[in-house]
Formats: structure tokens, sequence, C-alpha cells
């Protein structure tokens, strides 16, 4: 009897345990959706920006100063790259900053870009232009040609782009 007993108790705890595995096993796992990096950098950029913007023109106000110090804006642009290049060592952008009558355009893209308002200019890769403001001007780079107008006294317009394998992605903020 001791036997028999061995043998039951053996076949019940194989079987336990194969029913286990076979459960562990066939459990399925939903699939993970892909991350859009590009969609979420520009898109964060963007978002935050705009709070960038906000905080020089009111610290402006605030002390009182005579020209708006779009250096806060170069500096913060420089910080998101460094992230945003850790998460898509392709991303970039070149974007034009408007103030009352002046424009900054600074280019973080990895190669050069045209902007044409009433003369052309060739703003390179990593460097920044300052142009008395016009009412449109366009960009151009990457074989293609970016239209902009003016909105009103604070603007800013942004192309970003991004190169994985042949494809490019490219976003315009207007």
């Amino acid at each position: 009897m001791k036997k028999a007993q061995f043998y039951i108790i053996s076949a019940v705890i194989l079987l336990t345990i194969s029913l286990v595995i076979f459960a562990l096993s066939s459990k399925s796992y939903p699939a993970k959706k892909k991350v859009d990096d590009f969609s979420n950098l520009h898109e964060n950029y963007a978002r935050e920006v705009s709070e960038v913007i906000n905080n020089m023109i009111k610290e402006k106000n605030d002390n009182l100063l005579s020209e708006l110090n779009v250096s806060n804006l170069e500096d913060y642009t420089g910080k998101f790259l460094d992230y945003a290049r850790s998460r898509q060592t392709s991303f970039g952008l070149v974007y034009v900053f408007t103030y009352h009558n002046s424009s900054t355009v600074s280019n973080h893209l990895n190669e050069d870009v045209i902007f044409e308002s009433e003369s052309n200019h060739t703003v390179q890769s990593g460097s920044t232009l300052n142009l008395i403001s016009t009412e449109k001007y366009n960009l151009y780079f990457n074989d293609a040609k970016y239209s902009f107008s003016k909105d009103g006294d604070t603007d800013f317009d942004a192309v970003y782009a991004s190169a994985d394998g042949q494809e490019v992605r490219v976003f315009v903020q207007q």
C-alpha cells in the first residue's frame, strides 16, 4: 500500500507541475506598441518651448530690460537636444523666433539651412543668425522649401527633422 501511495502522490505532483508549466507557457502577452520617439520629442519641445519664451518675456518685463534674453531659448534648446539625441541620434530642428522687430534663426540640424526673406542667408549647422523680422520668410533644407508668415509681435516657428535609414521625417510647427 505504501508503494501505491507513493506512485499516486508522484503522479499528482508531476501532473500539477505539467499544468503549471503549460499554463505559464501559453499565457498571452499583449504586443508592446512601438514608441514613436520622433513624435514624442517634437511634441515635448513644442509644449515646453512656449513656457521658456513666456518666462523670457516675463523676465524682461519684470526687470525692465531693454532687450529680451534670447540666450535662455538657446540654452534650453541645447539641453533639450542633448536629451533628444540620446533617444534618437538624428533628431534636429531649426527654429525662427521673432520678438517685435527682430528674428533669431537657430539651426540645430546636421546640414546648412537657407533663410530667405528680403535676402538669402545661409545658416550653418550649429549656428544662430539675428535679423530684422519680416512678414514672410522661407527655410530651405533637405531639398525642400518651408514657408512661414509672421503671426504677431511674438512668433515661434520650427521645423523638426529626423532620418531613420532612407526615411526622413519632418514636422513643421507654425
